[in-house]
């Protein structure tokens, strides 16, 4: 999958007032979707990435939050993600494989529907904590049920 996109060639009026630029006239943004020039943001496709609608939609409360004096910093791992395919997949947090990475001792739920063939969700949980760390959902209901997920 391309992540990269040609960012639009308004992006060099952004340039002419400072903004940095990368080799495909994306505009660079911080962690808190900051440009190079202070108290602009920018989100979404201008910064050169392949974002869906979910992750344009937290970009941009990112950017708002921080233009209203707050520090939040965009955690793209708590983006949820739904794939629309024959079965929707839809995923959220750590998987059994990256949270160690993130720092936690994970244990895995597997619950495989008997009702409906091919449905299949996991639960990953933080062992010391019992905190539920991410989510992966195949199932026609995946878009409904990720986001509960993060409740």
């Amino acid at each position: 999958m391309v992540d990269q996109i040609k960012g639009s060639e308004q992006n060099k009026v952004a340039e002419s007032l400072g903004a940095r630029l990368g080799n495909n006239d994306e505009i660079f943004v911080d962690d808190r979707m900051m440009s190079s020039i202070p108290g602009v943001y920018g989100v979404g496709s201008i910064t050169g990435k392949r974002v869906t609608d979910m992750m344009s939609q937290e970009q941009g409360k990112v950017a708002a939050d921080n233009a209203m004096g707050k520090n939040r910093q965009l955690n793209p791992e708590w983006v949820p993600e739904i794939n629309r395919l024959v079965r929707n997949v839809g995923y959220v947090g750590c998987s059994i494989k990256s949270a160690p990475q993130q720092g936690f001792h994970p244990v895995e739920g597997v619950y495989e529907s008997e009702m409906f063939e091919g449905e299949i969700f996991k639960i990953v949980a933080d062992k010391r904590t019992k905190m539920v760390v991410g989510a992966q959902i195949i199932s026609n209901q995946a878009a409904e049920l990720i986001p509960m997920i993060l409740l």
